[in-house]
């Protein structure tokens, strides 16, 4: 990696010099495009491969919870409209509860023949 690289905030975009002591989130290009991220080695990761556990969010929005259920969003948002997926309305938004997806994917997971 050389040079330095964008970090997204919540103002905005702002400078990281390459060497950061800390895994941030850096990127460069502009948020539609998809800002990458790099891990605490320095590996460039797709911003699906950020943890849960990374954001430390509870509620995710529907795009998190495609990424996090593996389903594209159309098929999140058809699941929610015929109640098959357990979800939060906060206004006109849906979240997904982590904890209910957990239970959800547990639910209706296919245990093999003993």
């Amino acid at each position: 990696m050389s040079g330095s690289f964008r970090s997204s905030r919540s103002s905005g975009w702002t400078e990281i010099k390459e060497g950061s002591e800390q895994g941030a989130k850096v990127g460069t290009g502009s948020p539609v495009a998809g800002p990458r991220y790099y891990d605490d080695r320095g590996l460039a990761r797709n911003k699906s491969t950020v943890s849960n556990n990374d954001i430390g969010k509870r509620l995710l929005n529907v795009t998190e919870a495609a990424q996090y259920l593996g389903l594209q969003v159309d098929t999140v948002y058809k699941k929610a409209r015929l109640r098959e997926l357990p979800f939060v309305k906060v206004g006109r938004a849906l979240r997904f509860d982590v904890k209910a997806l957990e239970r959800f994917v547990e639910q209706h997971t296919i245990q093999p023949i003993d």
